[in-house]
């Protein structure tokens, strides 16, 4: 309904007592000083979601522990294999940051050292986790360890923040962008210097070898502590062994007439025990 003579005049809220353009409303409550703090505010929260994905990468170091004095160990030969886990989001946070357990893996340390009189060859695929009623969950491709690559690309941040300052400063785009990458590339190097090598051959007094193994979380399951009270970590080792050869045997050392033959041993390992 059209306004009538005399009648009073919306305000416009950018000057007292101006006219609105015909056709718009404007709330009485408006006030230029509002939309500025409106606008502050958004800017406040898009700052708060690039800054977010820009904080330095920072994780602790694993305790490195020899094998032996870990309370969750097997000896077989000379060889001895233990464990730690993180089952936490909190000591997952701290020894891998935060972005390990939102992508839904979790990490198991193995420590081994050989105080015998043969080498021992290690292989990350040789890695299994059983539940207790013997079932090999492998078969879904749930609890063996996952790729190196795989889990890095998982915890990969996203620099598509890093864009929305585009449309109004170049510089803070560029410098969101750099940090997001660095965050990305000391993420992927933290990860590849703590994770098991593929393939590890221990000599008999070598250092002790320690590295992690990453594995998927079980979807729907909120305490995994309790999930793998009852499990076990699987663990096939080659032991290099000699025997006499027999005759015409042409492997056989020359000078001490015996040949060198590989002798698989298993190493099963709570994980009820060792926990970070």
């Amino acid at each position: 309904m059209a306004n009538q003579p005399g009648d009073p005049q919306p305000r416009c809220g950018r000057l007292q007592g101006s006219r609105c353009p015909a056709g718009r409303v404007f709330h009485p409550l408006v006030t230029p000083g509002l939309r500025a703090r409106a606008a502050i505010d958004r800017w406040l929260v898009l700052a708060a979601l690039v800054l977010g994905g820009c904080a330095p990468y920072r994780s602790l170091e694993i305790p490195n522990r020899a094998a032996h004095t870990l309370p969750n160990r097997q000896e077989k030969l000379g060889l001895t294999a233990a464990l730690q886990l993180f089952l936490s989001p909190e000591s997952v946070d701290r020894h891998f940051g935060p972005d390990l357990w939102e992508a839904g893996y979790f990490p198991v340390a193995v420590c081994f050292e050989n105080r015998g009189a043969e080498s021992v060859e290690i292989r990350r695929e040789e890695f299994q986790i059983w539940l207790e009623s013997g079932r090999d969950i492998s078969d879904a491709d749930q609890l063996r360890p996952r790729p190196l690559s795989e889990v890095a690309g998982a915890c990969r941040r996203s620099t598509a923040a890093a864009y929305l300052w585009l449309p109004l400063l170049v510089f803070p785009a560029i410098w969101a962008h750099r940090e997001i990458a660095d965050y990305n590339y000391d993420l992927a190097s933290d990860l590849q210097a703590k994770a098991l090598p593929p393939y590890y051959r221990l000599e008999p007094g070598d250092p002790p070898l320690q590295g992690c193994l990453f594995f998927t979380r079980p979807e729907g399951v909120e305490d995994l502590a309790e999930y793998l009270k009852s499990a076990e970590l699987w663990l096939d080792a080659k032991v290099e062994g000699s025997r006499f050869a027999w005759e015409g045997n042409e492997e056989r050392d020359s000078e001490t007439g015996e040949d060198k033959v590989g002798e698989t041993i298993t190493f099963i390992l709570s994980l009820n025990g060792g926990k970070q």
